[in-house]
């Protein structure tokens, strides 16, 4: 118990933190080991740079989703004006004078 405490006092610990470290030992937390003052706020840190990361991945993915559905709309709207104009220009020429007997097919 002496040589224990010598080399407590000669390493500047104490005898909790020989409590701590087997407790983090038997919970398997290598972690454990670390300063908690400087481990707490690179963990905070660390998990807020993976949520950033991971936002601005999904704000990508997005915008591209958006830029494909915006393009599609787009194409959608100026099929649909020739559609419409093929329409009105068949419709045209179907009729081209209501007056005009029409010839009957012998």
């Amino acid at each position: 118990a002496a040589a224990r405490g010598a080399i407590l006092r000669r390493e500047r610990l104490y005898g909790s933190h020989l409590l701590d470290w087997r407790k983090a030992r038997d919970a398997g937390a290598a972690a454990g080991l670390t300063d908690r003052r400087q481990s707490a706020a690179r963990a905070a840190k660390k998990a807020e740079n993976a949520e950033l990361s991971r936002l601005q991945r999904e704000n990508a993915r997005l915008q591209a989703e958006l830029n494909k559905t915006q393009t599609a709309l787009s194409i959608m709207g100026k099929a649909h004006a020739l559609l419409e104009l093929l329409s009105e220009s068949a419709d045209a020429v179907a009729m081209p004078n209501s007056s005009s007997p029409r010839r009957r097919r012998r």
